[in-house]
């Protein structure tokens, strides 16, 4: 039968038994056994057992696509399908070979999830730096959806959709001209880059483009629904605890955060895992950006809700985690593994979330700090576009980086001002908009 890694066929098998007259007394000394192996059988095996419905698919294959036999070579031949019966009770048998549509469905949506969720990250980073650039350009911060609606009359959809179109099949042209003289790792590395160049035709081009555009699509949900769950938020704390005593409370907010910061880092340091202080992070940024736009601080909150969208990429990668940890406390077994309490693998997440807790990105920057930050950025993307599909969990560290890399910025943001000849600093409109409610008040 014909293999294909985005297709799973449902099998039925029937035996039929033997006419003589013998055979209608007898019961079969063994259960009917089956077995889906590939072509050249060195690969993969499934067995069932006394089953009359078996589904056949490919495991083992990373492909995204139809296979194209001049990259693969002879590697891939089709299914084996072996039946074991007793001969002596079945004379015979009928198959009914069908495609399962659902399976089918949910081995497609399985076998893209991860490029999805690597894409959105890419746009994550776009947007995000759309909303810096015009930040320190000297405009107002912009929200996450008129980032995402410049991005499109700037033409870097259009982009996206062309170079996730031409990327396969440069990966195609390419492994065909060195696949002479490249050895068979390097030609793998090379294929493996951005989807995996194992699809032929334009199908791998179509899926490609179509992912980048459901990508965009997916980044504007996520950020309608922080910005409707700000709202929400914003309106629920202004109507319980009020503007003024939101205000008076704000003093001893430092000392609160710093005694908080060092039973936090203990924490992560000895009991709970970075992933689940990385939930807290996020849970607390979201509190922070609803307790801001309560107060009126427009900018502050749009960089906020900013900071909240780039790090809702990193929220899946962690769900695993949780849940063997959580599963873990259930049989009081706490996982003692150096590399779930390493402070550094949420550092950066951490130290911006206190930082923007206040205040915002500097809007006066020099030109090589500003170009520093593309270049960073640029960076991420580039990493998410062409590595981190196929290896996903890379992005959070990615994210991790860029947190830290914002991080530093505020941080030097005073020594920068100090030491810049010629400029003044000049009053951040988060700042004014803030000094303006209170007075108002």
């Amino acid at each position: 039968m014909p293999e294909d890694p985005l297709v799973v066929y449902r099998a039925r098998i029937t035996m039929q038994r033997d006419a003589t007259a013998g055979a209608l007394t007898m019961a079969p000394r063994f259960g009917t056994v089956v077995r889906q192996s590939d072509g050249r059988r060195q690969f993969e095996s499934k067995f069932w057992y006394d089953a009359s419905s078996v589904d056949l698919a490919i495991h083992g294959r990373g492909a995204y696509a139809t296979g194209d036999p001049s990259l693969d070579g002879d590697l891939w031949d089709g299914l084996d399908v072996d039946v074991w019966a007793d001969a002596d009770y079945f004379g015979g048998m009928v198959v009914d070979l069908r495609i399962n549509w659902y399976s089918s469905l949910n081995r497609l949506v399985k076998r893209y999830d991860m490029a999805l969720l690597a894409l959105s990250f890419a746009w994550a980073c776009a947007v995000l730096l759309c909303q810096l650039r015009a930040w320190t350009n000297g405009h107002e911060f912009p929200s996450s959806l008129q980032a995402i609606e410049r991005l499109v009359r700037g033409g870097a959809l259009a982009a996206a959709v062309v170079a996730a179109m031409a990327i396969p099949l440069v990966q195609i042209g390419v492994a065909h001209a060195m696949r002479d003289s490249w050895s068979a790792t390097a030609l793998a590395r090379w294929n493996n880059l951005f989807m995996g160049a194992r699809g032929g035709g334009w199908a791998q081009c179509v899926a490609a483009a179509v992912l980048a555009v459901m990508a965009l699509g997916f980044v504007a949900c996520q950020a309608v629904v922080l910005a409707s769950m700000c709202e929400l938020s914003a309106r629920a704390l202004a109507w319980k605890i009020g503007h003024s005593s939101d205000l008076n409370s704000s003093g001893s907010e430092p000392g609160r955060m710093a005694m908080a910061t060092t039973a936090f880092a203990v924490l992560v340091s000895t009991l709970i895992p970075y992933q689940f202080a990385f939930l807290v992070i996020y849970m607390a940024q979201l509190l922070t950006a609803a307790r801001t736009q309560a107060r009126g601080a427009h900018n502050l909150g749009k960089y906020q809700q900013a900071l909240l969208l780039f790090w809702t990429s990193s929220l899946p990668y962690c769900a695993p985690e949780l849940l063997v940890w959580v599963r873990n406390l259930s049989v009081l077994w706490l996982e003692d593994a150096a590399a779930d309490h390493n402070i550094l693998n949420m550092a950066g997440y951490f130290a911006l979330r206190l930082l923007a807790a206040y205040r915002m990105v500097p809007s006066a920057q020099p030109r090589w700090l500003s170009t520093s930050t593309a270049v960073c950025f640029g960076a991420a993307v580039a990493c998410a576009w062409l590595v981190c599909v196929r290896r996903p969990f890379v992005l959070y560290d990615v994210a991790n980086a860029l947190s830290a890399w914002l991080a530093l910025i505020q941080l030097a943001d005073y020594p920068l001002r100090l030491f810049a000849s010629g400029s003044e600093p000049r009053l951040e409109p988060s700042s004014s908009d803030d000094v303006l409610q209170r007075k108002l008040r």
